[in-house]
C-alpha cells in the first residue's frame, strides 16, 4: 500500500460556454490510500502487472478549502523497463467512480443558473466511465524526458445526463523535460 494523489486545474466559467454564468470551480488536490497487488511479474522483471485501487478524498484548492467528495479508480497497470534501449514505458487502464458530493461539485446545475439550454441537474453519485493511459519515459544524461497519452470515455457515467456534459470521449497529452543538478556519489539500485 501507499499514498495515492489527484488533482485537477480550476475552471473560470467565463471561459466555459457549458458552465457561462455560474460559480467558478476552484481546483483540487485528492489524497488517500492505494493498495497495489501484484498480479504478475516477469523472470527479468522488465515487466510487471499490477492491480492497483486507489481511494481518495478531493479537496478545493483556495482560501477556505473544503471536501467535495471521494474517487475509486481501480486499475491495472502494465511497466515495462528498457523498451528499445532504455525507455520505460507504464500501460494504466480502469473504470473511474465517484460520490454524489463529487460529481455535484463538477456536474450539478443548480436551479438558480438554469438557463433555456441548461436545465437544473443533480447528478446522483457511481460509475464516472473509464480512462486508459499510456505513459513513457527516459533519462539521457543529466536530462529526463517523459511524456503520456490519455483517452477518457463518459459513455454511461452517472452524470452522462448533465447539460455541462458535451463530450462523451476526450484525449488528452503531455511531454516534459527536465535537468537533473546533482546526483549522489553512491547510488542504490533498487527492483521495484
Amino acid at each position: 500500500a501507499d499514498v495515492s494523489l489527484g488533482a485537477s486545474v480550476p475552471t473560470k466559467s467565463k471561459d466555459n460556454d457549458a458552465r457561462r454564468g455560474m460559480p467558478n470551480l476552484a481546483g483540487t488536490f485528492e489524497i488517500g490510500p492505494n493498495l497495489n497487488v501484484e498480479l504478475w511479474q516477469s523472470s527479468d522483471k522488465r515487466l510487471k502487472l499490477d492491480l492497483r485501487l486507489p481511494l481518495r478524498e478531493a479537496i478545493t484548492i483556495e482560501s477556505s478549502p473544503r471536501a467535495i467528495g471521494v474517487t475509486f479508480s481501480p486499475n491495472l497497470n502494465l511497466d515495462v523497463r528498457g523498451f528499445a534501449g532504455r525507455w520505460n514505458l507504464g500501460f494504466l487502464a480502469g473504470p473511474l467512480f465517484a460520490d454524489r458530493r463529487y460529481h455535484r461539485y463538477f456536474y450539478s446545475v443548480a436551479p438558480e443558473f438554469a438557463t433555456a439550454n441548461r436545465p437544473a441537474y443533480d447528478p446522483p453519485g457511481g460509475y464516472a466511465g473509464w480512462r486508459a493511459t499510456t505513459a513513457f519515459s527516459r533519462r539521457l544524461g543529466n536530462a529526463w524526458l517523459g511524456g503520456f497519452l490519455r483517452f477518457d470515455d463518459l459513455q454511461g457515467a452517472a452524470f452522462a445526463a448533465s447539460p455541462l456534459v458535451r463530450r462523451e470521449k476526450a484525449f488528452t497529452a503531455g511531454f516534459g523535460i527536465s535537468w537533473i543538478f546533482a546526483t549522489s556519489s553512491q547510488r542504490v539500485q533498487i527492483d521495484d
